[in-house]
């Protein structure tokens, strides 16, 4: 295991290497005037088990407090959509083979995946068809590469699927996030998905302005949650970082 000489972040970004730990960060914004919170959990897909299970202890604290836990998650294409557009279902069942897909890698190098060891809250995310629309040929093309990179990618280095998906980390800990959604309807995609979460938050808002919440998302919406907290008067009062996981890199 090898021990970085460096830190290795992009200001701004959710998550950093310190070291051999790769870290996600929890952020607190609270208004002043309402004492409203908002606390962003920064999430990624893979990681050790005890990551997962600080989240969920830190997150049912803040439920017992009285905080809405809130998750990202796309909800499956109604049955009557993809008899309306076959294209739809295809893409679905690519979607599905990416989640096993996912599964089988965490379990190869070490590490379990979100989807079976995080718990979900409310969501207030598209339905998969919509996401799919806005995404357009992108999102087949980046389904599609998941899978095949994961059947031919240990073929093409002389390192193992561990280093090679923590090379990938270190990676990502320097990208904007524009560089990770990529650009034109993908970024767009992503910008509507993170536009629908704080409309449900402001709609709860009116109704009860001392409303609080945690979010569980991507790392990567994390940025521009921390905007549309500030847009609404939020201000950040507390930062810590939880380690995911330690990292392989040669």
């Amino acid at each position: 295991m090898n021990s970085l000489e460096v830190s290795v972040a992009l200001e701004g970004n959710a998550v950093r290497v310190v070291n051999d730990r790769f870290q996600t960060s929890l952020e607190t914004f609270r208004h002043p005037e309402t004492g409203s919170r908002i606390d962003l959990a920064a999430i990624i897909h893979a990681a050790d088990a005890e990551y997962y299970q600080e989240i969920d202890r830190l997150t049912a604290a803040r439920e017992a407090g009285g905080m809405i836990l809130q998750s990202e998650k796309i909800m499956p294409v109604p049955e009557a959509a993809a008899a309306a557009y076959p294209a739809l279902a295809t893409l679905h069942a690519l979607h599905m083979e990416l989640r096993e897909a996912n599964r089988r890698e965490a379990s190869r190098i070490g590490l379990v995946p979100q989807i079976d060891h995080l718990r979900i809250g409310e969501v207030h995310d598209v339905t998969f068809d919509q996401h799919v629309k806005n995404k357009g040929p992108y999102a087949r093309q980046n389904y599609e590469s998941r899978l095949i990179r994961e059947r031919t990618f240990t073929s093409q280095f002389n390192l193992s699927e561990r280093q090679i998906h923590d090379q990938g980390l270190l990676l990502i800990a320097g990208l904007t996030r524009q560089d990770i959604f990529g650009s034109g309807q993908n970024y767009d995609a992503e910008l509507i998905r993170e536009t629908k979460q704080f409309d449900a938050i402001k709609e709860t808002l009116q109704e009860d302005p001392g409303s609080s919440f945690i979010l569980h998302w991507g790392a990567a919406h994390i940025p521009g949650f921390r905007d549309s907290c500030q847009e609404l008067g939020y201000q950040l009062e507390d930062q810590r970082w939880i380690t995911s996981q330690s990292l392989i890199l040669g």
